[in-house]
Formats: structure tokens, C-alpha cells, sequence
């Protein structure tokens, strides 16, 4: 089974050595903050001591595999499950309190509705646009 690097401890591996990232040992936070859709200004002032330049994060993007591109978006979606269990037992817990039922439907919806922003607009957005920048850039 592969290794998933984006949770693993070890840097520098399926990269290349000649990258600047691929060789840091930030490389995993590097990685993670590209596929959480961090400009290249924010990595750069995140990792002055690397002294890397946007043209090294153009050309490291290359190096995320779709692979880390997919682990990426099952921790996401792990993410959502572990909230929607959450706003359950939320649910759950108001309701044995004797709250009326149409406040606690109203708080579910209101939760269900901040979900699904969450969904659509931090996973969706940024991992359509990250699959079509390395399609792009693999070319």
C-alpha cells in the first residue's frame, strides 16, 4: 500500500531533487498549504529561510501527485463525515433537552447549510482547481 506522505513524517520522497521544496523539510506543509489553495506569496512569507521564489512553487506543483491530490481529498471528505457526526449529536443532544423541536430544526439546518458552504467552497473549488493546474502543467 502507499505511503501517505501527506500524514507521514518522512520528507522528500516522490519528488525531485533538483526542487528546492521536494528537497526542504517542509515540503509536507508546503504541500498541504498548495492544496489548501495558499497563494505563493503566503508560502513564501511562510518560509522566508528557504529564500524560494514563485517560480519555484510553480514549478514544485508539478511534483504533487494525483495520488497526494486524492489522498488530499479523502481526508477532506473525512473531515465532513466527522462534521456531520458532529452537528448529529448536536441535534441529539438539544432535542433530550426538551428544546422545541422547531428551533432544534432550525439550528440543524442552519449547521447542514454552513456544512455544505464548507463543502462546496473549501473542498470542491480548490481540488477542481488544483486537478486542472497539474493536468495543465504535466503537459
Amino acid at each position: 500500500m502507499a505511503q501517505n506522505r501527506l500524514n507521514s513524517s518522512s520528507s522528500g520522497s516522490n519528488g525531485n531533487g533538483q526542487c528546492k521544496i521536494c528537497r526542504s523539510p517542509y515540503r509536507e506543509q508546503i504541500d498541504r498549504m498548495l492544496l489548501e489553495g495558499k497563494t505563493s506569496g503566503e508560502i513564501i512569507r511562510k518560509f522566508p529561510n528557504l529564500g524560494l521564489n514563485r517560480t519555484n512553487i510553480f514549478n514544485h506543483k508539478k511534483h504533487i501527485t494525483p495520488v497526494e491530490l486524492e489522498e488530499f481529498r479523502q481526508i477532506k471528505l473525512r473531515k465532513i463525515d466527522d462534521l456531520q457526526s458532529f452537528i448529529e449529536r448536536i441535534v441529539q443532544e438539544l432535542l433530550s433537552k426538551r428544546i422545541q423541536p422547531t428551533t432544534v430544526n432550525s439550528l440543524s439546518r442552519l449547521l447542514n447549510l454552513q456544512l455544505k458552504t464548507i463543502e462546496f467552497s473549501e473542498l470542491e473549488e480548490r481540488i477542481s482547481k488544483l486537478e486542472k493546474l497539474v493536468e495543465k502543467m504535466r503537459r
